[in-house]
């Protein structure tokens, strides 16, 4: 729990229960719609977010299986295979498992978890699948922007180049999780491996927003990317600083030094 203190745990537990009913309900429709890509993406979405969460807190047992749930519905996602009753049990399971960690954490009990059934199983539903055939590769990046508003924040995404740029003015806190997330892996799927993030106009950040950043920076770095940030000051600089992200990250000023730092490395 290397990252982790009171208040950042308090608030990643209400975080988990959130995406925890989101998991629950979506499988009670999916039973009777198993193929509706919405249901797939809100459980992979939930998954995703709690990986997230857990990583830059350094809840490893938490993220490490949240990952492997995750890929597993990724695989979904991508067609590689179907839901099956087997494949709904062990998502289930998966979550019950998260849940015993999460009481565990929040009762302060940091004695060892043997995660590893759940794991193998998870693993072995993957393996036994038939293997993906190639997608066809990206389409060039285009330039564009597109704005997602909410109460308290304006998100701006805008592509360029080799660069997208996310702009989140006001707020970022788990109202634009989602959002985010389907954006972040549009820009993947395009082929995008450098995103900034401009925190300039960024008021707050909460631990789901912190977690997209993380997560997204791991998945951009086993690709040979990675996640830059630009702008962040006062509380929202201090929220990085106090969970040491200040060293996994290159952290700039301003936007204009981030964008050139990636273009001098992409020439």
């Amino acid at each position: 729990m290397i990252n982790a203190n009171k208040e950042f745990i308090k608030d990643f537990l209400l975080e988990f229960n959130d995406h925890a009913e989101t998991v629950e309900s979506s499988l009670v429709h999916i039973e009777k719609d198993k193929d509706n890509p919405d249901l797939i993406n809100s459980i992979f979405r939930a998954f995703h977010s709690i990986k997230g969460n857990a990583s830059w807190l350094g809840l490893d047992l938490i993220k490490d299986l949240s990952h492997s749930a995750e890929n597993m519905l990724g695989d979904i996602r991508n067609k590689k295979y179907s839901i099956t009753p087997e494949i709904t049990d062990c998502i289930l399971a998966s979550l019950d498992t998260l849940k015993i960690l999460a009481k565990r954490l929040s009762e302060g009990d940091t004695k060892p978890v043997d995660i590893s059934n759940i794991l193998n199983k998870i693993d072995a539903i993957r393996t036994s699948s038939p293997p993906k055939t190639a997608a066809p590769p990206p389409p060039p990046p285009q330039q564009s922007k597109t704005k997602v508003r909410g109460r308290d924040v304006e998100l701006i995404i805008m592509e360029s180049g080799k660069v997208s740029i996310i702009k989140i003015d006001g707020r970022f806190d788990f109202r634009i999780t989602d959002a985010l997330l389907e954006k972040i892996e549009q820009l993947k799927n395009k082929g995008f491996i450098y995103i900034i993030f401009d925190l300039t106009n960024t008021i707050f950040i909460s631990s789901s927003g912190a977690g997209v950043i993380a997560s997204t920076h791991q998945e951009l770095k086993a690709s040979g990317g990675k996640v830059i940030l630009a702008g962040a000051r006062g509380e929202v600089k201090k929220i990085f600083e106090i969970t040491g992200l200040t060293n996994e990250f290159e952290m700039y000023d301003n936007l204009k030094d981030a964008i050139k730092k990636i273009e001098n490395e992409t020439n």
